[in-house]
């Protein structure tokens, strides 16, 4: 027979296919076609996104944060296995798409955490602590790195735009930030170029959260 999930946005679940008294399952996950848009409204406190591979209540959670509903990433003491998060939205997509989502960091005393994106393997860190941004990718060690001299502000919303481009057999990373509500600059704040490209890879979001992190307004498109 054939699965049919019908008209949600996604979601996970177990399919049971019987044949007399044969039983046989399967764990299925529905993912929409991109593109894809999420501002978390339509969800309540405590809810979960369990599409989105590596978001669990132990590092997530649904909360309001000036008037509109966002993403949580959690930081508490348990150490880097709880800290950091790498959450996969779409299975592997073809290089050539953007990840775009507003990102709001927080500071407890000295103390901030780093965010970032994911896009074709390739990784987007802002850090908190430093003033850096790098984009890099790992196989399975890290295998390419561009980084820049880069400074956010602890509680202000900022929109980050992570694209990846194929030209001539190579790859270019291209990134953009800018305070959420003004306009976007013409020029990326950073530019990289690959000679060894990612032909694909999911797209998705990155935290290291020595204090809170937030998500807000997440799109994946071409």
């Amino acid at each position: 027979g054939t699965f049919l999930p019908g008209n949600i946005s996604g979601g996970i679940g177990t399919v049971t296919a019987k044949f007399g008294e044969l039983t046989g399952t399967a764990r299925v996950r529905v993912v929409r076609d991109i593109p894809i848009a999420e501002d978390f409204e339509a969800y309540e406190p405590g809810d979960m996104l369990p599409w989105w591979i590596g978001v669990s209540k132990a590092k997530y959670a649904i909360e309001t944060i000036g008037g509109s509903k966002a993403l949580k990433k959690l930081a508490d003491d348990r150490g880097p296995i709880f800290n950091r998060s790498r959450v996969y939205i779409t299975p592997p997509l073809k290089t050539g798409y953007t990840v775009q989502a507003d990102v709001l960091g927080t500071q407890v005393k000295r103390r901030r955490g780093d965010v970032g994106l994911i896009n074709a393997r390739y990784r987007l860190e802002m850090y908190g602590g430093v003033k850096r941004m790098r984009v890099m990718s790992w196989v399975p060690g890290p295998r390419f790195e561009r980084r820049i001299d880069f400074t956010w502000d602890p509680d202000r919303w900022y929109t980050v735009k992570f694209r990846v481009d194929l030209e001539n057999g190579k790859a270019y990373p291209r990134v953009k930030v800018w305070p959420r509500g003004e306009d976007e600059p013409k020029e990326w704040t950073l530019e990289a170029e690959d000679p060894q490209p990612n032909l694909e890879g999911s797209a998705g979001i990155y935290a290291y959260s020595m204090t809170p992190l937030y998500f807000d307004n997440v799109r994946i498109y071409r």
